[in-house]
């Protein structure tokens, strides 16, 4: 399980590998915290994730509304099909501005 973050000018590149769950929400949300809270938006990628859970969607939910309440905004990139079921059956797609295989759904 690793994260890696990119910033480039405004914006926050998040790359999630391995699992997004409620035993790694704590660490991975202090470092979303400490390294993107100067960028306007962010997208995080998912395609090599995999497990997502209730906790790991409350974490991109709460990274989409910090980041809206600076007027940016949060995109979620989900090629992987643990987290593609997972933001499915929860109905997150246009909520996130999902993107599959780097398009806009």
């Amino acid at each position: 399980m690793t994260i890696n973050i990119n910033i480039n000018k405004d914006h926050c590149t998040i790359k999630i590998d391995g699992d997004l769950t409620i035993f790694q929400i704590s660490e991975y949300h202090q470092q979303l915290v400490d390294k993107c809270q100067s960028v306007m938006s962010a997208t995080v990628e998912l395609s090599d994730n995999t497990e997502l859970d209730t906790a790991g969607i409350q974490l991109l939910i709460s990274l989409q509304q910090q980041f809206q309440s600076a007027g940016g905004d949060l995109t979620v990139r989900t090629t992987g099909e643990p987290s593609t079921k997972v933001i499915d059956l929860f109905n997150l797609s246009s909520q996130f501005n999902s993107a599959e295989k780097g398009e806009l759904i």
